[in-house]
Protein backbone atom coordinates (compact mmCIF):
# COMPACT_ATOMS: atom_id res chain seq x y z
CA UNK A 1 0.00 0.00 0.00
CA UNK A 2 1.42 3.26 -1.22
CA UNK A 3 1.25 6.63 1.10
CA UNK A 4 -0.83 8.46 -1.62
CA UNK A 5 -3.83 5.85 -0.52
CA UNK A 6 -3.61 7.50 3.01
CA UNK A 7 -1.67 10.35 3.72
CA UNK A 8 -2.36 12.60 0.48
CA UNK A 9 -5.03 14.38 2.89
CA UNK A 10 -2.62 14.69 5.66
CA UNK A 11 -0.48 16.78 3.12
CA UNK A 12 -3.10 18.90 1.46
CA UNK A 13 -4.46 20.00 4.13
CA UNK A 14 -1.29 19.94 6.68
CA UNK A 15 -2.91 17.58 8.91
CA UNK A 16 -5.91 20.56 9.70
CA UNK A 17 -8.37 17.89 8.97
CA UNK A 18 -7.31 14.99 11.30
CA UNK A 19 -5.70 16.40 14.05
CA UNK A 20 -6.82 18.73 17.28
CA UNK A 21 -6.42 22.72 16.42
CA UNK A 22 -3.91 23.24 19.22
CA UNK A 23 -1.44 20.28 17.15
CA UNK A 24 -2.67 21.82 13.78
CA UNK A 25 -1.59 25.08 14.54
CA UNK A 26 2.36 23.78 16.11
CA UNK A 27 2.37 22.13 13.06
CA UNK A 28 2.11 24.99 10.84
CA UNK A 29 4.39 27.21 12.78
CA UNK A 30 7.14 24.41 11.93
CA UNK A 31 5.91 24.31 8.68
CA UNK A 32 6.67 27.69 8.28
CA UNK A 33 10.33 27.48 9.71
CA UNK A 34 10.83 24.21 8.27
CA UNK A 35 9.26 23.66 5.31
CA UNK A 36 7.68 19.98 4.14
CA UNK A 37 10.31 17.67 5.74
CA UNK A 38 8.06 18.92 8.75
CA UNK A 39 5.21 16.91 7.33
CA UNK A 40 6.58 13.61 6.52
CA UNK A 41 8.49 13.92 10.33
CA UNK A 42 4.61 13.98 11.53
CA UNK A 43 3.56 11.23 9.00
CA UNK A 44 6.54 9.04 10.19
CA UNK A 45 5.93 9.83 13.92
CA UNK A 46 2.50 8.72 13.96
CA UNK A 47 2.73 6.03 11.66
CA UNK A 48 5.68 4.69 14.07
CA UNK A 49 3.22 5.11 17.03
CA UNK A 50 0.95 2.90 15.27
CA UNK A 51 2.98 0.52 13.81
CA UNK A 52 1.87 -2.45 15.98
CA UNK A 53 -1.50 -1.75 15.72
CA UNK A 54 -0.89 -2.05 11.72
CA UNK A 55 1.08 -5.20 12.12
CA UNK A 56 -2.56 -6.82 13.45
CA UNK A 57 -4.66 -5.53 10.72
CA UNK A 58 -5.67 -7.47 7.92
CA UNK A 59 -4.33 -6.00 4.09
CA UNK A 60 -8.38 -4.62 3.83
CA UNK A 61 -8.44 -3.05 7.01
CA UNK A 62 -5.24 -0.93 7.03
CA UNK A 63 -6.12 1.71 4.53
CA UNK A 64 -9.64 2.29 6.57
CA UNK A 65 -7.56 2.33 9.95
CA UNK A 66 -5.29 4.73 8.36
CA UNK A 67 -7.65 7.20 6.91
CA UNK A 68 -9.20 7.46 10.70
CA UNK A 69 -6.61 6.93 13.33
CA UNK A 70 -5.37 10.46 13.61
CA UNK A 71 -8.74 11.50 14.89
CA UNK A 72 -8.47 8.66 17.86
CA UNK A 73 -4.98 8.84 18.31
CA UNK A 74 -3.62 10.69 21.13
CA UNK A 75 -0.89 13.55 20.41
CA UNK A 76 1.27 12.24 23.48
CA UNK A 77 1.68 8.93 22.20
CA UNK A 78 3.53 10.57 19.48
CA UNK A 79 5.20 13.49 21.25
CA UNK A 80 6.56 11.00 23.91
CA UNK A 81 9.33 9.50 21.59
CA UNK A 82 11.85 11.10 22.53
CA UNK A 83 12.68 11.49 18.47
CA UNK A 84 9.30 13.50 18.04
CA UNK A 85 9.46 15.41 21.29
CA UNK A 86 9.78 18.56 19.05
CA UNK A 87 5.97 18.80 18.59
CA UNK A 88 5.55 18.84 22.09
CA UNK A 89 3.29 21.80 23.12
CA UNK A 90 5.02 23.93 26.25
Amino acid sequence: MTPEFYATQWIVTLFSYDLPIEIVTKVIDLFLIDGWKIVFKLILALLSATYDKIKKLEYEEILTYLKAFTRETQIDEVTDNPNYSYLRMP
